[in-house]
C-alpha cells in the first residue's frame, strides 16, 4: 500500500467533497454538521498534524462522545458518520484494511434499552382534532395543510412539494414523486419507497375541492399551498407551535403528526401492511421495527387460526 500523508482536516473535507455530489443536501449537512461539531473538535490539529486515526485515539473519541449530553441516537449517528470516515479512508489507501476493520468494530453502537427504542411522541385521534379547530373560521390554508400532512403520513418536504396535479379528486388519491428541500429546491423523495400514491378520506377530498374553486389557480402545476412562493420551514413550524398551544396540547414535533397517523391506524385494526403501505416504507419489517410496541397483539389467536 502506498504511504499517504494526510491530515484529519483534509480527510474529512475529501470525504464531504465526494458524498457532496451523490447524497441529497439534507444528508450531507447532516454529516457535515457531525464532522464539524464533533470529529474535527476532538480530532485537534497542530502545526505538525497528520492523521492520527488509531485504536487509541477511536477508543478515546468514544469515551468522549459517550460523555456528551446528547441522546443514544444522536451519539450513535455520530459513531456511524466516524466509521463512514474510516471506509473511505481505507478506500482511498489511507489506512490500511486490518486497521480499518479494527476501528470501526470498536465503534460499536450504543444499544438502547427497549422502552426508550420504541418511545417517540404522538397525538391521539382526540388530540389532533382538538389542534385542528383551532384553525376554524381562520387560517383555512394552514387547516388543509395540517389535515393533508396529518392523512397523508407526510413529510415536511412532501407537502411542502404537493401541487394540484398530484391530486385526483375522482379516486381520493394523492401522488407522492417529489419533495422541496429547505432552501425551495425542488428534488427527489427521501428513498424510492417513498414514492407512491395513497387514499385521502373523502371529507378531505371534498374540502380541497371546494379550495380549488375558491382560489382559482392558474394552471395545476402550482403548489397547492404557499401560491408557489418558498415558506421557510420554521414558519410551517411556529404556526403548529402556536395552535398547539391554543389547544392546550402536548408538544410533538412536524414529523410526529407522521407517527400520529399510524398510530391511529393501527389501533383502527390496520395491519402492518396497509401502514407500511400508506407511510411508503420500503417494507413491512421497517413498519414492524418503528412501530412493534403498537401490535400488542399481532400474534394472538394466530395457532386457533391455524387449526
Amino acid at each position: 500500500m502506498k504511504k499517504v500523508l494526510i491530515t484529519n482536516k483534509e480527510l474529512a473535507k475529501e470525504y464531504l467533497d465526494e458524498i457532496k455530489l451523490i447524497y441529497k443536501k439534507g444528508t450531507y449537512l447532516a454529516r457535515e454538521t457531525v464532522i464539524n461539531k464533533y470529529f474535527l473538535t476532538f480530532f485537534k490539529e497542530d502545526s505538525k498534524s497528520k492523521l492520527d486515526l488509531n485504536y487509541e485515539n477511536i477508543c478515546q473519541f468514544k469515551k468522549y462522545v459517550g460523555n456528551l449530553k446528547l441522546s443514544p441516537s444522536r451519539k450513535n449517528l455520530i459513531f456511524s458518520v466516524t466509521k463512514k470516515i474510516i471506509i473511505f479512508a481505507e478506500e482511498k489507501e489511507i489506512l490500511e484494511f486490518e486497521k480499518a476493520l479494527k476501528l470501526q468494530k470498536s465503534l460499536k453502537p450504543i444499544r438502547k434499552n427497549k422502552e426508550c427504542q420504541n418511545s417517540f411522541t404522538f397525538w391521539t385521534d382526540e388530540e389532533f382534532e382538538d389542534f385542528i379547530k383551532t384553525f376554524e373560521y381562520q387560517d383555512t390554508k394552514w387547516q388543509y395543510y395540517f389535515l393533508i400532512t396529518y392523512w397523508g403520513a407526510l413529510r415536511i418536504g412532501e407537502v411542502n412539494a404537493l401541487n394540484w396535479a398530484d391530486l385526483n379528486f375522482k379516486n381520493h388519491s394523492l401522488t407522492i414523486n417529489k419533495s422541496l428541500d429547505r432552501d425551495g429546491v425542488i428534488s427527489t423523495p427521501k428513498t424510492w419507497s417513498s414514492y407512491g400514491t395513497i387514499d385521502l378520506p373523502s371529507f378531505l377530498i371534498e374540502k380541497l375541492k371546494i379550495w380549488k374553486k375558491e382560489i382559482n389557480p392558474k394552471s395545476d402545476n402550482e403548489f397547492i399551498f404557499f401560491n408557489n412562493h418558498f415558506l421557510a420551514r420554521t414558519t410551517i413550524r411556529r404556526m403548529m407551535i402556536k395552535h398547539q398551544k391554543m389547544a392546550n396540547l402536548p408538544f410533538i414535533k412536524f414529523h410526529a403528526l407522521r407517527h400520529s397517523m399510524a398510530s391511529r391506524m393501527i389501533n383502527h385494526g390496520c395491519n402492518p401492511l396497509l401502514v407500511a403501505k400508506h407511510l411508503r416504507h420500503a417494507s413491512t419489517q421497517q413498519t414492524l421495527d418503528t412501530y412493534s410496541h403498537l401490535f400488542p397483539n399481532v400474534n394472538q389467536g394466530l395457532m386457533d387460526k391455524l387449526v
